[in-house]
């Protein structure tokens, strides 16, 4: 009798042990709770030839590996593809919002971060529609949800449109102060303890990254990564930044995404989807958000 109890008692102990065990990478995961929605913007293709501003491609891309990494559970996915300020109702739910897309200065058939204006008259009002766009985006930061800012999304004309993103990703790209050229050069991690940086090494590629970015002073800003540049007279520049916002939001921006063959590096791929997962504030993987794409 007493040897069955105590098997009984052993078996009772190695339970619960497994019970809470698989309660506990179950809550690390996400999977005992609804899916976080990652909410990713993108412009129609603007210019460039094949293979270049492919935004649409880039963010099916990285819902694909966000939805079929072994490692990342509980994620739901959503591409918009949008021209011009739009109701922002798709923002009311998102755990973070992708950003993929033109910059202020084009004209109204593309679409940016902010409303549209044509470079021309930077200082335009904002309309009715876009002031309501705007300021649905700026109280979704204020409740915490995130924000990743590609390329050329970072490019900013209108003044108030620049206070908003310095808010919520630290800088910003501005024409006659930063610059723009296709090189190539190696993109190198700052800190390596950054979640967004577990298991990214340096990868060298081509690209058309923007240097002489505008950094004013913030004391939440964080170098991801550096690169030096041009390579005819290189310097090292700040291209990925991330911020924890006051009221516990976080932003990031890549100046790199032209090239859509650049996703195909699992490095690049890499430090793009830890980047999406901690502004969604969901636990990046140690080594890194697992993903494959089809090589060509």
């Amino acid at each position: 009798m007493i040897r069955h109890r105590t098997v009984l008692a052993v078996f009772a102990l190695l339970t619960w042990c497994s019970t809470g065990l698989s309660a506990e990478v179950a809550d690390e995961a996400g999977s005992d709770q609804s899916p976080k929605k990652i909410v990713l913007i993108s412009g129609p293709k603007d210019h460039g030839g094949p293979g270049a501003h492919e935004y649409v491609k880039d963010l099916a891309l990285l819902k694909k590996c966000l939805e079929t990494s072994s490692n990342v559970r509980g994620i739901r996915a959503e591409v918009y593809v949008v021209r011009g300020p739009r109701d922002a109702k798709q923002f009311e739910d998102a755990a973070t919002i992708v950003i993929h897309s033109s910059g202020d200065q084009r004209n109204d058939e593309t679409h940016s971060i902010f409303p549209i204006h044509n470079g021309a008259d930077p200082e335009a009002t904002y309309g009715e529609a876009d002031s309501r766009y705007i300021e649905q985006l700026d109280r979704a930061m204020k409740r915490g949800v995130g924000i990743v800012v590609l390329h050329y999304s970072l490019i900013v004309e209108n003044p108030r449109s620049r206070s908003y993103l310095l808010d919520w990703t630290g800088g910003y790209h501005r024409n006659g102060l930063s610059k723009v050229k296709v090189d190539r050069s190696e993109a190198t991690p700052v800190d390596s303890d950054h979640p967004i940086l577990r298991g990214v090494k340096p990868w060298t590629t081509d690209h058309e990254y923007y240097f002489n970015q505008y950094l004013p002073d913030d004391k939440r800003r964080v170098p991801i990564l550096t690169t030096m540049m041009p390579s005819d007279k290189p310097e090292r520049h700040v291209i990925a930044l991330a911020v924890e916002r006051d009221g516990g939001g976080r932003g990031f921006a890549f100046t790199g995404g032209h090239f859509h063959k650049n996703m195909l590096l699992e490095d690049y791929r890499r430090m793009l989807l830890g980047a999406i997962l901690w502004t969604a504030k969901i636990p990046v993987p140690e080594g890194g958000v697992v993903s494959s794409v089809p090589q060509p």
